[in-house]
């Protein structure tokens, strides 16, 4: 078997099905992913991560780089043994130092937050990899 990127996203909802996020306002997307998948990567356009969740557990992150509106953040920290155990009593367990694979349908939030100085549409994606035959 190999391994394929995808990503999973609300980027294809149209602009106007989408909330007005005020500067300084939180959104929060919720995603589950119908099969087994490795969440790699959080993308965010145009707002910034402020909570990265899987199931029950809140997981720490950090920001990898910055592309014009477009921010790539990582999980960081998954050596923490006592994440590990809450990663695994939820349904997720570590991957790599910077990864994490999760069971279908086990929902993954993300609070983004408007800091810029106009209103912004909620967008995140998370970039995975998912196995293929």
């Amino acid at each position: 078997m190999t391994a394929r990127t995808s990503i999973i996203t609300d980027w294809r909802t149209r602009e106007e099905d989408l909330p007005d996020v005020p500067p300084g306002g939180e959104f929060e997307c919720v995603s589950a992913p119908q099969k087994f998948v490795v969440v790699v990567r959080v993308v965010v356009r145009d707002m910034i991560l402020v909570r990265l969740q899987i199931g029950t557990v809140e997981v720490p992150f950090e920001l990898e780089s910055i592309d014009g509106s477009v921010r790539r953040y990582r999980p960081k920290g998954l050596d923490d043994a006592e994440l590990k155990k809450r990663l695994i009593a939820t349904g997720a367990a570590i991957a790599t130092l910077d990864s994490i694979a999760i069971i279908p349908n086990l929902e993954i939030r993300t609070l983004l937050r408007n800091d810029g100085d106009t209103t912004a549409k909620p967008r995140a994606a998370l970039l995975v990899q998912e196995e293929i035959s």
